[in-house]
């Protein structure tokens, strides 16, 4: 079974290879990519609608 980030990072702290605010600066990081990867999806899915918005206003010109 694969281990997580966050397992690894766990075991490195509890046996010292890791400090806790390099813990912390790694959590805010992989925080940080969440947020990102959220708002991109949210801009992709907002361009994709704004393409069926225009397509469709294009469509009804077409048949008026």
């Amino acid at each position: 079974m694969k281990r997580t980030r966050l397992e690894a990072w766990t075991e490195q702290v509890a046996c010292g290879a890791l400090s806790r605010s390099e813990l912390e600066d790694l959590l805010k990081g992989e925080a940080d990519m969440a947020r990102l990867e959220v708002s991109t999806a949210a801009g992709i899915a907002l361009a994709r609608l704004e393409q069926l918005h225009v397509g469709l206003w294009k469509a009804r010109r077409r048949e008026g």
